[in-house]
C-alpha cells in the first residue's frame, strides 16, 4: 500500500468514527421523565430534580404519554409538545385523549377520528350514528353509535368494524379480555375476546374495570371477588368493593367500611384499617385513615409500603400514584381556595413545592 492510500484510508477512519459523536451532538439530550407543574396561573413541566424543563406558558398540560404531551396553548388551542416544548402537532380539531399505541382521538364539527403522531388524520369514523370513540388498546378502540339505542363496538388500526356495534356497555381491552354488557341477552356483565366472542359468560351483577395481573374483580348480588380468565371464581365474593390487582396486591373494602389489602390468595396481608386506598404503584400506596366528610382536613394521609407500614406521612393533601419516581400533591388550604401542586419523592422530601 503506497503512503497516500494509507493516508486516505487512515484519514477517512478517523472521520467515520468521529461522525457519530457530531450526529449525536446535534440531537436534543432526553431529559427524562417530565412532570406538569402550576406557576402563576400556567402550566409548565419540571424534570425529576425539579428544574423547570419547559417554562410556564400553557392553559393546560397533561402528562407526555409516547414522548409527547396534549397541552392548551395561550390561545385555547390543543396541540402536543415534545420535551423541549416544541409545538409538534396542532390542527383545526380538538384533542380529546393522549397518545395510545401511536393514536390520539380528536373531533370537530362532523369529524371523529384519530390522528398519527405526524398529526395526521390516520380514521376517521364516517359510520352513520357514531357519536363517541375511545383510545386504542391492545390493537383495538371502543366506538359508540345511536339509533334508538346505546351501542358499542370496536375498531381496528385499519378503520375496520372487527366487533360490530351490537353491546351495551363495554371496557377497554386489557390482557386480551374486555367487560361487556348484551342487555338483549341478560343485564349482566361478562369478558369478551377480539373477535366479540363471550369467552367468560354475562353473569356477573358488575365486573370491575379490567383483567389485571390475571385476575379481574367481580360483584355477584352484592359481594365482590375475583376471578381468572376462565371465569371461575378464585377468591370468593365476600367484599364491599375490590380493587384491580397491582404488583401483586388488590385493595378490598370490607363490610366494616375498611379498606385493607389482599394477595392472590386471598389471604388478607394489609389488615383492614383505611378509610380510602389507591393501588400499588412503584412500591407504594396512597392511603386515607380517618375520612371525615365533615372535616376538611382528613387524618392520617399518606403512602405505605408492602407492610403496610407508613413511610411518608403527609396532610391535608390529596395524593397521586408514584409515577417515574414522583408523586403529585394536592394541597388544600379549604374548602373555598384553588389547590395548589407539588411534587415528592420516595422519602416524602419535597423535589417541588407546591405553587399555584
Amino acid at each position: 500500500m503506497t503512503k497516500t492510500a494509507f493516508m486516505f484510508l487512515f484519514s477517512l477512519l478517523v472521520f467515520s468514527c468521529a461522525l457519530p459523536d457530531v450526529q449525536q451532538a446535534d440531537q436534543p439530550k432526553d431529559p427524562g421523565p417530565l412532570f406538569p407543574v402550576y406557576v402563576n396561573g400556567k402550566w409548565g413541566y419540571i424534570d425529576i430534580t425539579g428544574k423547570i424543563a419547559i417554562e410556564p406558558q400553557f392553559q393546560e398540560a397533561h402528562p407526555f404519554s409516547e414522548g409527547l404531551a396534549r397541552v392548551e396553548d395561550s390561545e385555547g388551542n390543543d396541540a402536543f409538545i415534545n420535551k423541549t416544548g416544541k409545538t409538534v402537532i396542532k390542527g383545526d380539531f380538538h384533542i380529546s385523549s393522549d397518545f395510545s399505541e401511536g393514536l390520539a382521538t380528536i373531533w370537530n364539527d362532523g369529524l371523529l377520528g384519530y390522528i398519527d403522531r405526524k398529526g395526521r388524520l390516520a380514521i376517521r369514523l364516517d359510520k352513520p350514528n357514531v357519536i363517541g370513540i375511545r383510545p386504542f388498546s391492545e390493537g383495538l378502540a371502543a366506538f359508540r353509535i345511536y339509533d334508538g339505542k346505546w351501542q358499542w363496538g370496536f375498531i381496528d388500526k385499519s378503520g375496520n368494524v372487527v366487533i360490530e356495534p351490537t353491546l351495551y356497555a363495554v371496557g377497554d381491552f386489557r390482557e386480551g379480555l374486555a367487560r361487556a354488557m348484551n342487555p338483549h341477552e341478560t343485564p349482566h356483565w361478562g369478558f369478551i375476546d377480539k373477535t366479540g366472542e363471550f369467552v367468560i359468560k354475562p353473569r356477573f351483577h358488575v365486573a370491575g374495570l379490567q383483567f389485571s395481573e390475571g385476575l379481574a374483580a367481580v360483584r355477584l348480588k352484592n359481594d365482590w371477588g375475583y376471578i381468572n380468565k376462565k371465569g371461575e371464581i378464585v377468591i370468593e365474593p365476600q367484599f364491599k368493593w375490590a380493587e384491580p390487582f397491582s404488583e401483586g396486591l388488590a385493595f378490598v373494602k370490607v363490610w366494616g367500611d375498611k379498606y385493607g389489602c389482599i394477595d392472590k390468595t386471598g389471604k388478607m396481608v394489609i389488615q383492614p384499617q383505611f378509610a380510602f386506598a389507591e393501588k400499588f404503584c412503584e412500591g407504594l400506596a396512597a392511603v386515607v385513615m380517618d375520612d371525615d366528610p365533615t372535616d376538611w382536613e382528613c387524618e392520617g394521609m399518606g403512602f405505605i409500603d408492602k407492610n403496610g407500614q407508613f413511610v411518608i406521612d403527609l396532610l391535608p393533601n390529596e395524593l397521586q400514584d408514584f409515577r417515574n419516581g414522583l408523586a403529585r400533591v394536592e394541597i388544600w388550604p379549604d374548602e373555598q381556595e384553588e389547590p395548589t401542586y407539588g411534587y415528592i419523592d420516595k422519602t416524602g422530601a419535597w423535589v417541588w413545592k407546591p405553587t399555584k
